[in-house]
């Protein structure tokens, strides 16, 4: 028997690098898909069943794009302390789930 197996998504930064304050970095679209979007249909074919998504700055545009996505949910980072705070947020969600 197989263990379910998970991803916890980093969404929750401020994407400074994009220089482009109107979406979150991860809802940019790429050929007419959000990034996140993308993203996760990759990972269900290579096997992922459900997601923790990290989110903090503009954390509702990053649910909207994932409203009717199945099989994730959110965590939310609320000082974007950089990736280790990140995943630390990712893995207490998971905790807090039974996984």
């Amino acid at each position: 028997m197989h263990a379910e197996v998970r991803a916890i998504l980093l969404c929750a930064g401020r994407g400074t690098r994009m220089n482009d304050d109107s979406t979150h970095k991860v809802c940019f679209p790429v050929d007419g898909v959000p990034v996140v979007r993308r993203l996760i249909g990759d990972l269900k074919k290579a096997g992922v069943s459900r997601f923790t998504v990290v989110v903090g700055f503009m954390a509702d545009a990053v649910k909207n794009c994932l409203k009717d996505e199945e099989n994730v949910t959110f965590a939310y980072q609320e000082t974007q302390c950089g990736t280790a705070d990140a995943v630390r947020c990712g893995l207490n969600a998971l905790e807090k789930e039974g996984y």
